[in-house]
């Protein structure tokens, strides 16, 4: 008995799932096998000239589009004296039925490659046009609990905690939506 045969799939389901596999293999097969044989530059340009990452970068613009609150952000905290200010950035995806995850890091991509934790990784639901999230965070030696409002445009909040040694600190931030582009 075959995979077919225990699926249970109709001829005409076989047949689809058959034609589907041979396109999906045409396409992406030679891609895969050309970034074998050169440099990820050199792959990266061969998907580039396919097509492939304008197609992306393409539905990830509509989706954004879509919905304003999805993507990048960019901005700044201020400690509440203003002794001290620094960079902040977050990821906002949406997860479906009006529920959102913000990641918010200290910078976009490189962090996480080295495996850095991110700084807070939230959860919640629009309401009223707004999300608000609220939970634990984590920067350097403090451990902190922030508050955030995200809505379109603008994405604002206000944290405070204590630092390993006992330090109070509390502050606020600000983020605009931006848009990276590839180097």
């Amino acid at each position: 008995m075959n995979l077919y045969e225990k699926s249970g799939m109709s001829k005409t389901g076989k047949t689809t799932m058959a034609r589907i596999v041979a396109v999906v293999s045409a396409v992406v097969l030679p891609l895969v096998l050309s970034s074998c044989r050169g440099s990820a530059k050199e792959a990266a340009a061969v998907a580039e000239k396919a097509g492939v990452v304008s197609k992306v970068v393409q539905v990830t613009k509509q989706a954004e589009v879509a919905d304003p609150l999805m993507g990048d952000w960019q901005g700044s905290w201020v400690l509440s004296d203003g002794s001290q200010t620094g960079w902040l950035v977050a990821q906002v995806i949406a997860l479906g039925k009006d529920r959102y995850q913000a990641t918010l890091l200290e910078e976009f991509d490189p962090p996480r490659l080295l495996g850095e934790p991110a700084i807070s990784v939230l959860e919640d639901e629009l309401r009223d046009g707004k999300v608000r999230f609220a939970g634990p965070a984590r920067y350097q030696d403090f451990a902190l609990k922030v508050e955030m409002t995200l809505e379109p445009g603008k994405f604002t909040g206000k944290f405070e905690g204590k630092g390993a040694d006992g330090e109070d600190v509390s502050g606020t931030f600000k983020m605009e939506k931006t848009e990276r582009t590839q180097n």
